[in-house]
C-alpha cells in the first residue's frame, strides 16, 4: 500500500477527474468531502416527551447542538412542535433561538391561535444563516403562551422534531 500526497488535482486533459467503477473515495472524518452545496453535517433529535403547564414564560422546549465545520457555512434549521390548550382564546409562540439569541428578527419564529379548547396546532420553523464561526452552538425551540389561560401540552402526540444541515459553500 503506498499513499500520495497532493495539495492538488488536475486533469492532465479534459475536466474531469473519474473514480473508476468499483473504486470508492473515502473520507474519514464527517464533512472531509467539500462540495458547494452539498451536506456536510446533519444533526436530528425529536422529542419523545410531552411538557405540560402554562408557559406564561418563555420555555426551552427543544434544543439540538452543533458545531459547524467552516465559518462560511450554510445552516438551516427546520423543526416543527404540536401544541394544545384546554382553553379557548389562548395566543402561543414559537422562538427560534441560538444560544440566547432570538435568530429570526420578528417578534415570533411560528404562532398558533386556538379558537375553541382541545384544538391542536402544529407550529413549523424553518431559518438559514451563515454560520460566521467554527464555535459550537446550540439551537433551541422555545414557547411561550402570550395570551389565555388553562393547560397547555407541548409536543403533544410525540411530534416534536427538529434537524439543522451544515452546507459547504
Amino acid at each position: 500500500m503506498s499513499t500520495l500526497f497532493v495539495n492538488n488535482l488536475n486533469t492532465a486533459s479534459g475536466t474531469t477527474i473519474t473514480v473508476p467503477t468499483g473504486k470508492t473515495l473515502v473520507g474519514t472524518d464527517t464533512g472531509t468531502l467539500r462540495m458547494p452545496g452539498s451536506a456536510i453535517q446533519i444533526v436530528r433529535t425529536a422529542n419523545a416527551t410531552v411538557l405540560q403547564g402554562t408557559f406564561a414564560t418563555q420555555t426551552n422546549v427543544l434544543s439540538l447542538s452543533i458545531t459547524p465545520k467552516a465559518s462560511n457555512s450554510i445552516i438551516h434549521i427546520q423543526g416543527a412542535m404540536q401544541l394544545h390548550n384546554d382553553a379557548t382564546g389562548s395566543y402561543w409562540m414559537l422562538r427560534l433561538m441560538r444560544d440566547s439569541t432570538q435568530v429570526i428578527g420578528s417578534m415570533f419564529s411560528a404562532f398558533g391561535y386556538q379558537l375553541a379548547a382541545g384544538e391542536r396546532d402544529m407550529l413549523p420553523i424553518n431559518h438559514t444563516e451563515v454560520s460566521g464561526s467554527t464555535s459550537a452552538r446550540t439551537y433551541h425551540i422555545a414557547c411561550h403562551r402570550n395570551s389565555g389561560t388553562g393547560t397547555m401540552q407541548v409536543n403533544y402526540g410525540n411530534y416534536g422534531n427538529m434537524t439543522i444541515i451544515e452546507y459547504a459553500q
